[in-house]
């Protein structure tokens, strides 16, 4: 979620996406990498403060792009944005297709296709109840997961997430791609950074300001940086496949 003027704090945990950089890339985005390892946070569960959530790295995330009220070329900037987030992660992120779904607040999975778990939306915030309250260009959007309790093969409890949204203001206007463009940034920087909270990042506490998940809107590049790529190894494949606590 990011705010214009201000830092929030954002209520529901956050979880998602994959997509794949060629590896020249994908080193050259490592050494570049600015600010600190430890500028990063994570969401815990609501039911459990001091438990951790993730997707399962052993099952494949579907997702869906809902682009009526986007900007020429979102789709292709939501797949370049998975792209990045499943290269820092190593979870995999399938495209199923365009959607006209919009998440709710009290969504679970009987609201999404039975291939998708993840959706990305261009709305009005005030066409779903997860961006309720917000005004027309206080948030430029919102990023989540539900999860269910599952455990990894040492028994540790995890919140493993099975759906998730990232929901952009259409009311705001940010230029197409990945360059550092406006003043405040690009739609693909935008994008990543919902994506950061989709799967599990929230925002840095401390130190984060050189972060694509720092809060407030700035020109800085899209560009994860070394504490966004600390999180998002934290809450990535490496922790291995979760199994659900019946």
């Amino acid at each position: 979620m990011w705010k214009r003027r201000q830092v929030a704090a954002l209520t529901a945990c956050v979880a998602m996406l994959l997509l794949t950089l060629p590896p020249g890339q994908a080193s050259a985005d490592r050494r570049t990498a600015r600010g600190h390892a430890t500028a990063f946070a994570v969401f815990a569960m609501e039911e459990a403060p001091h438990v951790p959530g993730r997707w399962d790295p052993c099952r494949v995330i579907g997702y869906r792009v809902n682009r009526a009220q986007a900007t020429h070329g979102a789709v292709k900037d939501v797949k370049r944005a998975i792209h990045r987030t499943s290269l820092a992660t190593g979870l995999t992120f399938v495209y199923r297709g365009r959607t006209n779904r919009i998440p709710q607040a009290q969504w679970r999975k009987h609201a999404y296709p039975a291939d998708t778990q993840l959706i990305v939306a261009w709305i009005r915030p005030s066409q779903s109840t997860l961006m309720s309250g917000t005004t027309r260009e206080g948030i430029a959007g919102r990023g989540g997961s539900w999860h269910v309790s599952a455990r990894d093969k040492a028994g540790r409890l995890w919140g493993r997430y099975d759906r998730g949204y990232a929901l952009l203001n259409a009311d705001m206007h940010f230029p197409a791609g990945f360059k550092t463009r406006g003043r405040f940034g690009s739609r693909g920087r935008e994008l990543m950074h919902e994506l950061g909270h989709v799967v599990g990042l929230d925002h840095p506490r401390h130190g984060g300001r050189l972060q694509i998940m720092y809060p407030v809107l700035t020109r800085k590049p899209a560009q994860w940086g070394r504490g966004d790529l600390a999180g998002l190894r934290f809450v990535g494949a490496g922790g291995g496949c979760l199994t659900d606590v019946r």
